[in-house]
């Protein structure tokens, strides 16, 4: 059995939230983004880049569960229109990400969110960010509140997040989750990936949609050497991704 260190000085933290349910255990950290920061079967871990989080934390990577926030991926530049309002980012502002092609990536890195516990229970808990302070809003200028409920059962972890406006204005919604699953003891040429037929995004050379599309008719066997560091667009709006192997899925 490989079993991997967690980072310990993340998950000291007074705030951190565990989950216990069955043979299941997860880890979340309000004080950072409510990042899912451990997922464990019978002590053995499921999720990826989750050994050294400070080092993460500091080069402004992602790990475990993050959620990507207010933007998951990359701004075609440093400013955006939406709403009516044309924001500017500030490229030297520390709440902000940019990728090697100066974009901005990611939306406010994870480590500086800070959310409030709401409610916690052995196997459940939920936290709020409030999207209120004049620093967030010069990256997003839009009043609102996020909320994150994490609910642990012995067969699968769900997470279910809810946006509630302020009276202002409508808010536009972009961001999204960025798990890092792996399968333990096993290969990653030997996992069973299953996908759905999708619409897969043309990209440019810095990863920003063209606008073309073409057909994915989807995929299911093992991985082997494909990877699918694509962008698609869902064709239904509930589906299922699937990862399996080694007993685990």
């Amino acid at each position: 059995m490989v079993t991997r260190p967690r980072s310990p000085d993340f998950l000291k933290s007074p705030t951190a939230r565990t989950l216990v349910a069955g043979d299941l255990e997860a880890v979340f950290l309000p004080d950072h983004g409510m990042l899912g920061a451990s997922l464990r079967h019978r002590g053995v871990e499921l999720l990826r880049r989750v050994e050294e989080l400070e080092a993460a934390a500091a080069k402004g990577s992602s790990a475990g569960i993050p959620l990507l926030y207010p933007w998951a991926n990359r701004l075609a530049e440093p400013r955006y229109r939406v709403l009516g309002q044309e924001v500017v980012l500030d490229k030297s502002s520390p709440l902000l990400h940019f990728d090697e092609h100066g974009l901005p990536m990611h939306g406010v890195p994870w480590p500086l969110l800070s959310w409030i516990v709401t409610e916690a229970r052995q196997d459940f808990t939920a936290a709020q960010l409030e999207w209120s302070t004049s620093n967030l809003l010069a990256v997003f200028p839009f009043r609102h509140r996020v909320e994150l409920a994490a609910t642990l059962r012995p067969d699968g972890l769900t997470l279910e997040t809810t946006l509630v406006a302020g009276s202002e204005s409508p808010v536009p919604v972009s961001f999204g989750f960025h798990p890092y699953f792996g399968l333990p003891e096993l290969p990653r040429a030997k996992w069973h990936l299953e996908l759905p037929a999708m619409r897969k995004l043309l990209l440019d050379r810095r990863g920003i949609p063209t606008g073309d599309e073409e057909p994915f008719a989807g995929f299911n066997a093992e991985l082997g050497e494909n990877s699918f560091d694509d962008g698609f667009a869902l064709m239904e709006e509930q589906t299922t991704f699937s990862v399996a192997g080694a007993t685990c899925k």
